[in-house]
């Protein structure tokens, strides 16, 4: 029989165009061969390789799917105009390792690619056969010192590069939101409001900065001004639990076993570099410069309720900026509430609540309180976020103030004196405070 014929897409300067957002072409790998300069990917590419290339219409998300009924293609991304040029954007392999370290790792290829994609740009999508190594326990022999032989079970590779055959390419785009731009960013007002987000589609911009430590990368913008000073919590709801990642054991130690006709197995197969999982990732900032902006000073809520919440003190009138994100640049659907807290009353010194009798019970916050100019520190962990009570004692004796019942270990101090600048240090401590 003769050889099947090159695909017309064969080398590189024919590739075929693909034309849409959301599209499904048909295309074939039979005959198909390798051109020299063409990028391959050692220990998986096979060379029977074709070409397609895609411009993108604007800014968004892409999903590729390659399928195939004869073998699991390998598709792999690149950007450039020549083969020498040609800069790797995303492909679908990936590493399996078995539990069985004997039995060693090896590629696989993922149904489906996600890849960022900017307007104008042009893709270029080589598709391959893959070359499959696989590793299994195997009745072996070899020859004993004395003659004859000796059975035992080892690990048996196994590599198979299946000949290529019909593929079908499918493409759909996702066009990145109205506010994926910083400079596009949507105006929030009030105090406390609401708004559906969604980042599907969205991208990140040259210069942005990292969310709180998360370099995300499908990043949407909102603005706000603060109305009033104090302390905002940003949060979301109706999004499913983040299940951390799972823990492997491994456990090493001698192991006997009799010969017998059954192999054992080289064990569970773990993906050494899965998906991310998507969860909302926020952060504010201030300025108007996507490339040089000054974090807000957010910190993480800490409370189960609320495991995506940040919290950060705004001025009155000061502008901030807000990106919503997902864990490594993944998207999905958020509502983003956000709510400010103005200071208590007795955020300042004058504005301190007296407090009467020989036991009492109140309750504070200091959410929006702010340092005050000539306050004292009161000891170790004190950010100056100082709220004031004011109590004269009735008797002599010892007294004890307790802070069991609060959110925190929160630091405490007593002075003496009726001015700011004037206290003289009675006692203090973390979590609560005793003097006499």
């Amino acid at each position: 029989s003769s050889a099947a014929a090159q695909p017309v897409n064969n080398k590189f300067s024919s590739r075929t165009a693909i034309h849409g957002t959301s599209v499904t072409v048909a295309g074939s790998l039979a005959g198909a061969t390798a051109e020299s300069g063409e990028p391959l990917l050692e220990g998986i590419s096979s060379g029977q390789t074709a070409w397609w290339s895609w411009t993108a219409p604007t800014n968004g998300i892409v999903a590729l799917t390659v399928s195939s009924a004869s073998f699991n293609p390998l598709v792999t991304v690149y950007v450039g105009g020549s083969l020498p040029a040609l800069a790797l954007v995303a492909g679908n392999n990936y590493l399996i390792c078995y539990s069985d370290g004997a039995c060693g790792c090896h590629w696989r290829m993922r149904d489906q690619i996600m890849f960022h994609v900017a307007a104008g740009e042009q893709y270029q999508f080589q598709v391959d056969s893959p070359i499959i190594t696989d590793a299994s326990y195997g009745l072996q022999q070899e020859p004993a010192p004395g003659g004859g032989t000796i059975n035992f079970f080892g690990v048996i590779m196994t590599t198979n590069i299946l000949p290529g055959g019909a593929v079908s390419l499918q493409l759909q785009l996702t066009a990145a939101p109205a506010n994926d731009d910083f400079a596009h960013r949507r105006r929030l007002t009030g105090s406390r409001t609401q708004v559906k987000a969604n980042n599907a589609g969205a991208t990140s911009e040259p210069g942005e900065p990292d969310k709180m430590g998360n370099p995300g990368g499908s990043s949407i913008w909102y603005s706000w001004t603060a109305p009033a000073s104090g302390r905002v919590t940003l949060s979301t709801n109706r999004i499913p639990p983040y299940l951390p990642p799972s823990i492997y054991e491994e456990i090493y130690g001698s192991e006997s076993f009799s010969l017998t006709t059954i192999a054992p197995s080289c064990g569970d197969a773990v993906d050494q570099n899965p998906p991310a999982a998507y969860f909302p990732v926020l952060a504010a900032y201030t300025g108007t410069n996507v490339s040089a902006l000054t974090p807000a000073d957010c910190l993480p809520v800490g409370l189960a309720s609320y495991p995506y919440a940040i919290e950060f003190d705004v001025l009155k009138g000061r502008a901030y900026q807000i990106a919503v994100d997902g864990n490594m640049g993944t998207t999905g659907d958020i509502t983003l509430y956000l709510a400010l807290t103005t200071p208590a009353a007795n955020d300042l010194f004058a504005r301190r609540i007296h407090l009467h009798s020989i036991y009492v019970v109140a309750k504070g916050y200091n959410a929006g309180a702010a340092p005050q100019v000539g306050a004292p520190g009161i000891g170790n962990g004190s950010t100056g976020k100082i709220v004031w009570w004011s109590w004269t004692a009735p008797v002599s004796g010892p007294v004890t103030i307790g802070l069991t019942n609060s959110d925190f270990a929160f630091p405490a101090a007593v002075f003496t004196g009726s001015a700011l600048n004037r206290l003289s240090l009675v006692a203090a401590g973390a979590g609560g405070v005793s003097f006499n």
